[in-house]
């Protein structure tokens, strides 16, 4: 008989298989913060035709959207698109977000073809304007009170097609788009921090591992013995020092050969999990240091069966497993 199996890896959300950031805040107090209020130079359509757009309105040289907590709009196209004016001024939940480490960022507006008033979202873009500076930003200030200015009138830098809704987001150096709460911003996009250090799992994003298909006398009864699949998986860590981290594994387990893995809702049958090739137990614990960005680390799952139990009995069809991978900072 086949296996069509399945083993859910989840990060953030109670479902199936868990992964889990614990993290601690650290709070910076400083003084001498800039009175800044908003981003400059954000790449918006021209002026010209804004009054046969939805929801958008005319100011100075460029369309921008009219204030509506929607964030939802229809701007006119084909139109040039164009660096805004310095009098033009951003704030849209920028003014509580920290970008996740100091280096240098530059500001991406997305176009999403419509016919009526609506959100963009990075899926549905097909195409983006970046700005034409990249700005430095560091971690331990809001990124409004730095008062980062993306180029502001610099002109004309594209073309927008075609009548779009438009989003925003911020570009790390790591090529992550990051957004607010804001829904001018495109809210698929990686949310920025509203405290100056924290790491990210998987950016905070479910993480679906299947296991494949296989026939129950090639599964091992012991872990170690056959392939495992390995999932790198993106650690983020704000800040600007170097962060020690441990990594445990919370499951309910079953012993397979005298190894603790993961119980799943098959009898007799586990899955092994592995953290940078290390078995990990209920008791087990890696610690390891980053530095401010993002590193990978890779997870590894194996399909075991316990010997103990008849082959015969192991039912077959889809199996899920729940585990919980848990990151303490230090």
């Amino acid at each position: 008989m086949r296996w069509s199996s399945c083993c859910m890896f989840v990060c953030l959300n109670p479902f199936n298989f868990k992964m889990v950031a614990a993290a601690f805040f650290i709070f910076f107090i400083c003084s001498g913060v800039s009175s800044g209020v908003g981003i400059y130079g954000i790449t918006m359509p021209v002026s010209q035709n804004c009054d046969k757009g939805v929801l958008t309105r005319k100011h100075r040289d460029a369309c921008i959207f009219k204030v509506n907590d929607s964030g939802k709009a229809l701007f006119y196209g084909p139109v040039e698109m164009a660096v805004a004016n310095k009098e033009i001024r951003y704030a849209w939940g920028w003014d509580k977000s920290y970008v996740p480490y100091t280096g240098m960022y530059k500001l991406r507006t997305h176009a999403c073809p419509a016919s009526v008033a609506e959100n963009c979202t990075l899926s549905k873009s097909n195409i983006f304007f970046d700005s034409t500076k990249s700005v430095k930003l560091t971690s331990d200030k809001k990124i409004v009170s730095q008062d980062p200015d993306f180029g502001s009138g610099s002109g004309i830098v594209g073309q927008l097609p075609t009548s779009s809704s438009l989003c925003t987001t911020l570009v790390s150096p790591d090529g992550t788009e990051w957004s607010v709460g804001a829904r001018e911003t495109c809210q698929d996009g990686a949310k920025l921090p509203e405290n100056p250090a924290f790491c990210y799992l998987n950016m905070g994003t479910d993480l679906n591992v299947g296991m494949g298909t296989m026939e129950r006398r090639d599964i091992s009864t012991a872990p170690g013995r056959t392939t495992k699949k390995v999932v790198p998986v993106k650690v983020m860590c704000t800040g600007d020092a170097n962060l020690t981290a441990k990594f445990s594994f919370k499951y309910t387990p079953i012993v397979v050969t005298g190894s603790e893995v993961v119980s799943t809702d098959k009898l007799g049958l586990g899955v092994a999990v592995y953290f940078n090739d290390k078995l990990m137990s209920t008791t087990d614990a890696i610690t390891q240091e980053f530095t401010p960005g993002v590193a990978i680390v890779n997870l590894g799952f194996e399909v075991v069966r316990d010997p103990n139990v008849d082959i015969g009995n192991i039912s077959t069809g889809d199996f899920i497993a729940d585990a919980v991978l848990i990151l303490t900072k230090q």
